[in-house]
């Protein structure tokens, strides 16, 4: 009975150790070597402003009353 009891519980800490190996963080990390790192043509200058804020959009002129009818017509009163 002793020696079942021995072999469970010594199972059990295996298990435990060997679950907890994968929380290393040498084996964790992935080994990645990106290509274009530095080339501003895909990722812009980078610390510099987004280009896309450049873009300025007027509003459309019955914008408020489209999306009243649309509110009204999913969500009636």
């Amino acid at each position: 009975m002793i020696s079942n009891l021995k072999v469970c519980v010594a199972a059990i800490s295996a298990f435990c150790v060997l679950s907890l190996t994968a929380c290393i963080e040498d084996h964790n990390t992935p080994k990645v070597n990106p290509k274009n790192v530095d080339s501003e043509r895909i990722y812009g200058d980078i610390g510099g402003p987004a280009r896309q804020l450049a873009n300025k959009y007027e509003d459309p002129k019955n914008a408020v009353d489209r999306a009243n009818a649309i509110r009204d017509k999913f969500y009636p009163r």
